[in-house]
């Protein structure tokens, strides 16, 4: 009897600490992926919906109007982590240019508009989103197809290696 519940236990034991190591590895590959996705190419569609360059291959090039590409350009001055943290080893080489493309087309996508995301993960319709770590301006809506991840951070959390302090909980969207 005594085997067993030393048997028992020592299972309870080992599963519980593999379930918060994969947790911790979870939220570090989390981190890594906040930072790494900051400088990838934006794509801004008739300047109200926001997408990656993948979704460019989906316009019929009769439908595209015009397109621009401005390596210098950045989704908003705001950003959810600071330039020293953007600074760091993790940044993956090839991402960091960065940019925005322009363009201007009649074709319609499906779309995800912020009050959508932030109703559907039950926050305030009035929530901040950030997109790729910079905060999203409030009249953009996010092409379905081009969102990788949603990250969700909790308020009253302090960024790793940041100062900045949430105050509500926000969705950061990787595309």
């Amino acid at each position: 009897m005594k085997t067993l519940f030393i048997s028992i236990l020592f299972i309870t034991l080992g599963v519980s600490i593999n379930a918060q190591n994969q947790e911790k590895k979870q939220s570090e590959k989390n981190q890594t992926n906040l930072i790494t996705s900051e400088k990838i190419v934006i794509v801004l569609i008739n300047n109200e919906t926001i997408g990656n360059p993948s979704i460019l291959k989906n316009i019929p090039k009769e439908n595209l109007q015009t397109a621009e590409f401005s390596k210098d350009d950045k989704l908003s001055s705001e950003k959810l982590f600071s330039a020293e943290l953007m600074k760091q080893e993790i940044l993956k080489p090839e991402l960091k240019n960065g940019g925005i493309i322009k363009i201007q087309t009649e074709f319609k996508f499906n779309i995800k508009t912020q009050k959508d995301l932030n109703t559907f993960f039950g926050l305030k319709e009035s929530n901040d989103i950030f997109v790729n770590g910079y905060l999203l301006n409030k009249k953009y809506s996010i092409i379905n197809e081009c969102i990788k991840e949603i990250q969700f951070i909790k308020e009253n959390k302090l960024i790793k290696n940041d100062n900045l302090f949430l105050k509500n909980k926000v969705l950061n969207i990787v595309i």
